[in-house]
């Protein structure tokens, strides 16, 4: 079954819903591996679901492709991306191009301080365009991302870190909210320092929000955007 999509539409219209729900419910198997031809797969699943083992469990992709690479050749100059900051006149548009090259320098930025697949990476981020590449990042290298909240106390901070086992944060100096400044790399820190012996942060890299100079720890905080300009695309 061909999805209905209509050419440049993003919503469904209500006949088009009823005929996919009828499809689904009358052959689910056959429904739902129709929807995984939508992705592009390394490895395409034998079967979408197994009641043992979850969704599409035999097939292996790359989430970070599927959002990325494959769009390259046909759509590689349309926006992927829109960013507004906290002025209003404060806009920047990505491309695909301009966020896979991004994303292309994070990872083997990360992968240059160890991380592998099945590492885990925390992400304390404000609402940066880093937010979205530090996790596109992370699926290119097969690596689990942990997003913690930028108004979690150190404790709780300190908690995720420690369930979790990241060995690498990715932090900013400050975060802005108006003329307010959100001190996340010193909140880290308080964090790091509560449970030295339960923690496996190894490496933690600091985004520049603002030129606000913030305390780093030789041999363990390096500031991002140094390592970005001369990392690989």
């Amino acid at each position: 079954m061909s999805t209905p999509y209509r050419a440049g539409a993003f919503r469904l219209s209500p006949e088009d819903y009823r005929a996919q729900t009828d499809a689904a419910r009358a052959n689910p198997e056959a429904y739902w591996q129709d929807q995984g031809k939508r992705l592009d797969w390394i490895k395409a699943p034998s079967s979408a679901q197994d009641t043992g083992t979850g969704w599409f469990s035999d097939g292996t992709l790359n989430a970070s492709f599927n959002c990325l690479d494959r769009h390259l050749e046909t759509r590689g100059d349309q926006t992927a991306l829109i960013w507004q900051a906290e002025e209003a006149e404060h806009i920047i548009r990505l491309t695909y191009r301009d966020l896979h090259e991004r994303v292309c320098r994070l990872a083997n930025v990360l992968r240059d301080h160890g991380i592998r697949r099945g590492d885990r990476v925390a992400v304390h981020l404000p609402t940066v365009i880093e937010g979205v590449v530090s996790m596109l990042a992370c699926a290119r290298l097969g690596a689990i991302h942990v997003v913690l909240f930028g108004g979690f106390s150190p404790e709780a901070i300190a908690d995720r870190l420690a369930d979790s086992g990241a060995s690498l944060v990715i932090t900013a100096n400050v975060g802005r909210r108006g003329a307010k400044r959100i001190p996340f790399k010193t909140t880290m820190d308080s964090a790091l320092s509560l449970r030295p012996d339960s923690l496996s942060v190894k490496h933690v890299l600091v985004v520049s929000v603002t030129d606000e100079p913030v305390p780093m720890q030789a041999g363990r905080d390096d500031m991002l955007n140094p390592l970005l300009a001369v990392a690989s695309a």
